[in-house]
């Protein structure tokens, strides 16, 4: 197998890692609770930031004399029907029984707390402790597995006023963006620098190849219904104690998608976590067995046809895929090389997620 498959990469570290805010935010907090949550007692004693991958908003864990608090920040919405659906969903989750933190309301019964200093919105949330997913023992797969399979039928349900209004869009304008790609092949070294550059030349026809096995599959893709769906249900959106789920993290990623791309990218980005962890990259049988104790508990969920079950690669690649996209066609339209450093984990990514899919004893479901 490959040295430049399954190694570590920015999902690897399992342990959630906070820094001390700075005094304005420690400040702003401070008010923020005192003026707006009577519920929450007690002086604060620390304000930490979350360090992680976060793209939209920012995680503060606030620690006061009674207890630990998430607060959310949402910054850069435009609408604030948006941001209330977010939260009142998650409020909605918690409520059925979904492993989320408890939402609080303010004073005022609010769900969000606009900040009277500079254009920002606030939620609280009760702060769960945990580690971030491993995949380490088989116990946690299975744990795992199962409450992703619960989580995304509840997704089915979710009334209607609630539903994510964002679509996510497979295939428009992908050919074209390919072409255009190709095209810029002399300048790949200026948008990518030299070594992805060299990179994408020697996956180039791997990418190409890959696609229009895809594409052939576009009408099958896009004839399932759109369902409410965690999109980005990746190792660190994930929290674990004692090999138990215990979160669910992100649910600003809740979108209207296909499910079954959702449910195989996510297998893919948590089964490789834990291959990379387990050190198994070289032993095809043990990948082939904590692959199938994931999936039996997913499926026992969340059921597959046989046909859904023999797609499953071809639905994980095509999320894989959706992200490569978005990557050339910041670099190619709008100069912006922003997500560089993560291409090379998704062109890896769609030779592993074969790996994994593969290893899957489909004929015995």
């Amino acid at each position: 197998m490959s040295n430049d498959l399954f190694n570590a990469d920015i999902f690897s570290s399992n342990i959630p890692t906070f820094i001390k805010s700075d005094l304005n935010i420690s400040k702003l907090l401070e008010n923020l609770i005192a003026e707006n949550y009577n519920q929450i007692s007690g002086d604060i004693i620390c304000v930490e930031q979350f360090q992680g991958n976060e793209i939209n908003s920012n995680n503060y864990k606030v620690t006061t004399s009674s207890g630990e608090y998430l607060i959310k920040k949402f910054i850069d919405i435009d609408e604030y029907s948006k941001l209330q659906r977010i939260v009142s969903l998650s409020n909605w989750l918690n409520e059925n029984d979904i492993k989320l933190g408890k939402v609080y309301l303010s004073n005022k019964d609010e769900l969000i707390i606009k900040s009277k200093v500079g254009n920002s919105y606030w939620c609280v949330f009760d702060f769960i402790s945990g580690s971030f997913f491993a995949g380490i023992s088989d116990r946690e797969l299975v744990s795992v597995g199962s409450e992703i399979g619960i989580f995304f039928n509840k997704l089915k349900n979710i009334p209607i006023e609630l539903e994510p209004i964002e679509k996510i869009d497979y295939f428009k304008n992908n050919e074209d963006l390919m072409d255009e790609i190709e095209r810029n092949k002399k300048n790949w070294a200026l948008y990518f620098g030299s070594d992805l550059s060299n990179t994408l030349i020697e996956n180039w026809g791997f990418l190409q190849k890959t696609y229009s096995q895809l594409f052939k599959y576009k009408d099958t893709l896009l004839h399932s219904k759109l369902t409410p769906c965690h999109i980005d249900l990746h190792p660190h959106n994930l929290l674990i104690e004692e090999d138990e789920l215990k979160a669910i993290l992100d649910v600003d990623s809740i979108k209207l998608n296909h499910p079954l791309v959702a449910i195989s990218f996510s297998m893919y980005k948590l089964l490789r976590q834990s291959i990379v962890n387990r050190n198994i990259k070289d032993n095809s049988n043990e990948i082939s067995r904590i692959s199938n104790i994931y999936f039996n508990a997913l499926i026992k969920e969340f059921p597959l046809t046989q046909k859904e079950i023999e797609n499953l690669y071809i639905y994980a690649a095509t999320e894989i895929f959706r992200r490569i996209f978005i990557i050339f066609s910041l670099n190619i339209y709008e100069n912006n090389n922003k997500w560089n450093h993560v291409l090379n984990m998704h062109l890896s990514g769609l030779k592993e997620a074969k790996i994994i899919f593969d290893s899957l004893n489909t004929n015995e479901k």
